[in-house]
């Protein structure tokens, strides 16, 4: 069997990004979107226990809904929980990039 092309498409915020990577997916590549990804493991209930551990409540809306806004002011306020953050969910999106990248096949164009 033949390995995909592995393609990283990278660009500041508005850039065209998810256009490209549309491109790609309609010629057949499996795309894997990294802010999607996150967004899946955020909702685990796993990561959102742990996040209560570390923050408390504040992280969360009166809803019980993960306040996105509340961990950025967080995690852009001090590096080190920033790299805390990113230690808990850059191997959880990456396990969830493999397994569907795993899903190409001899005839998948390439991976995005």
């Amino acid at each position: 069997m033949t390995t995909p092309k592995v393609i990283g498409i990278i660009g500041g915020i508005g850039s065209g990004k998810s256009t490209v990577a549309q491109m790609f997916g309609a010629l057949g590549c499996i795309v894997a979107d990294a802010d999607a990804n996150i967004s899946l493991v955020l909702q685990q209930v796993e990561v959102q226990h742990t996040l209560r551990e570390w923050w408390g409540d504040a992280v969360f809306t009166e809803e019980q809904v993960l306040d996105r806004s509340a961990i950025a002011g967080i995690v852009f306020a001090d590096t080190d929980e920033r790299k805390r953050l990113e230690a808990l969910l850059h191997p959880l999106a990456r396990s969830l990039q493999e397994e569907q990248f795993s899903k190409a096949s001899s005839s998948t164009a390439g991976l995005v």
